[in-house]
C-alpha cells in the first residue's frame, strides 16, 4: 500500500471552534431543508473522537461504512448532480432521480480504500501502490466531474434562460434569480474544496496548511445549508407557504378555556363532591 494521504491535525482550541461552526453549519442544514422538505410535501403545487474509535477490522469497517464520512461525500456528490440535473430539468424538464446514482457511483472507491489507521488514530485512504495513478486519476475525475462539467452546464444554461426570460414574468423571473444565486454558491464553495482535493493527490506533500482543508471541507457543508436561506429571502411563495403553515399550526393547539372563580367558593375541587363545580 502506498503512504496514506494523513488527516488534518489540529491544537485543542481550534478543533474545538471548527467543531463548533461545522455543527451549527449542520444544525442548519438539517431544519432548513428539513423545512424545506415539509413545504414541499405540504403544499398542493458524527462527531466520534479518534480515542473512542476501535481499531483492528471493525475500525477498518466503520472506516469504509460510517467514520469515514463515504456516505456524507456520496449524499454531498448527489447534490451536484441533482444542482446539474436541475438546470437541465429547467431547460428540458429532465428526471433527477439518477443523480444518487452517479454520486454513489463516484464515491465507490472511498469503500474501497478506506481504513483505519492505528498509528494516526484516524480514517486514511490507503491506495494500492502498484497503482500509484489512482489515486490521481481519482482526484482528476473527482475535479471534472464535481466542478469544471457542473460549473460549465450550470453556467451555460442558466445563461440562455435568462436571456430567454429578460423582460418576462416577474415569477419567472424571481424563480431564475433564485437558482441562480443558489448555483453561484455552489461554485464558489465546490471549486474551493476541488482545488485542494486535486492539489493534495496530486502533490501530497505540498503543505497548503489545515486552515485550507478546514476551510474548503466547511463551505461543502454551508453549500447545503445556505438553500434554504436563499429560498425564504428570494421566493415569496416559499415565505408564504412557511408562514401558513405556522398559522395552522397556532390554530391547531388548544387554547386553555378562562376559569372564572366565584367569591364564595374559589376552590376548584370540592373534596365533599365528587363532580366538578360549574363556573
Amino acid at each position: 500500500m502506498t503512504a496514506p494521504l494523513l488527516p488534518v491535525y489540529m491544537d485543542p482550541v481550534s478543533e474545538k471552534a471548527v467543531i463548533a461552526v461545522q455543527s451549527v453549519i449542520a444544525v442548519v442544514a438539517l431544519v432548513g431543508n428539513s423545512l424545506v422538505l415539509v413545504v414541499f410535501f405540504a403544499s398542493r403545487f458524527t462527531l466520534i473522537h479518534a480515542y473512542n474509535h476501535p481499531d483492528g477490522k471493525v475500525g477498518t469497517i466503520l472506516c469504509k461504512l460510517l467514520t469515514g464520512g463515504t456516505f456524507g461525500w456520496i449524499g454531498s456528490c448527489a447534490s451536484v448532480f441533482t444542482m446539474v440535473a436541475i438546470a437541465i430539468e429547467r431547460y428540458y424538464a429532465v428526471i433527477i432521480s439518477a443523480s444518487w446514482i452517479f454520486g454513489s457511483i463516484l464515491c465507490l472507491p472511498d469503500f474501497l480504500v478506506k481504513d483505519f489507521c492505528k498509528s494516526y488514530r484516524a480514517c486514511v485512504a490507503n491506495w494500492p501502490s502498484a497503482h500509484a495513478w489512482m489515486p490521481k486519476a481519482y482526484g482528476l475525475l473527482w475535479t471534472v466531474l464535481l466542478t469544471a462539467i457542473p460549473v460549465s452546464v450550470i453556467t451555460v444554461l442558466y445563461s440562455r434562460v435568462i436571456l430567454t426570460l429578460w423582460g418576462r414574468s416577474r415569477v419567472r423571473k424571481r424563480v431564475t434569480t433564485m437558482v441562480l444565486v443558489v448555483s453561484v454558491i455552489f461554485a464558489f464553495c465546490w471549486i474551493t474544496e476541488s482545488t485542494d482535493y486535486t492539489l493534495l493527490m496530486f502533490f501530497p506533500k505540498l503543505a497548503l496548511g489545515n486552515a485550507t482543508h478546514v476551510i474548503s471541507s466547511t463551505l461543502i457543508m454551508f453549500n447545503s445549508s445556505i438553500n434554504p436561506i436563499v429560498y425564504a429571502l428570494i421566493s415569496h411563495r416559499f415565505r408564504d407557504e412557511v408562514i401558513r403553515m405556522i398559522r395552522v399550526t397556532r390554530t391547531r393547539i388548544p387554547k386553555r378555556p378562562a376559569i372564572k372563580i366565584s367569591r364564595e367558593n374559589k376552590s376548584c375541587y370540592n373534596p365533599q363532591n365528587t363532580k366538578p363545580n360549574n363556573f
